[in-house]
């Protein structure tokens, strides 16, 4: 029997909120500046609105790796970076940068910080900084299945996130 070797959290976690920015951007690249900031049908939120909203955590985890004090300001964040992404353009842009800064913030992060137990803004069971991170990559993924939608929606079923 093999021993098993350390597995390097930071750089996994930060290698997984790379190629999720990188598959948000894809998708986001395959929308016309129409269809990113049109209301949708009922109650479902635009795109634009959707990736406010995936990016709002993204931004609180970043802060929180290098701020303790941070607060969640999800709904000024929102607000904020529907009014700058008005186009697919500067979209792509935010999201990149965004998720670098994470994937930054996360590398550099000492494992005391990623170990650190905190209170996840919605409440809930508290958990290591490490999985809040990993949870707010996910967050891309999740918002990024809804972008999905909305292009499926306007009748194209390309799977954008895959193309090379």
């Amino acid at each position: 029997m093999e021993t098993a070797q350390k597995l390097d959290t930071k750089a996994i976690i930060a290698g997984w909120t790379h190629a999720m920015t990188d598959m948000y951007c894809k998708d986001l690249k395959a929308m016309t500046d129409e269809q990113f900031v049109c209301a949708q049908p009922g109650k479902a939120r635009s795109a634009s609105a959707l990736t406010a909203d995936a990016l709002s955590m993204a931004i609180y985890a970043t802060n929180l790796l290098t701020d303790p004090s941070t607060e969640f300001q999800m709904e000024a964040d929102m607000n904020r970076l529907v009014g700058e992404m008005t186009t697919i353009e500067e979209a792509v842009r935010v999201v990149s940068e965004t998720g670098a800064a994470l994937s930054q913030a996360i590398g550099s992060a000492s494992d005391e910080k990623l170990a650190e137990i905190m209170t996840p803004p919605w409440g809930g069971p508290s958990m290591p900084m490490f999985l809040f991170v990993n949870i707010a990559a996910n967050h891309l993924w999740y918002h990024d299945g809804q972008i999905n939608f909305i292009q499926a929606m306007n009748g194209d079923e390309a799977v954008h996130w895959m193309d090379q």
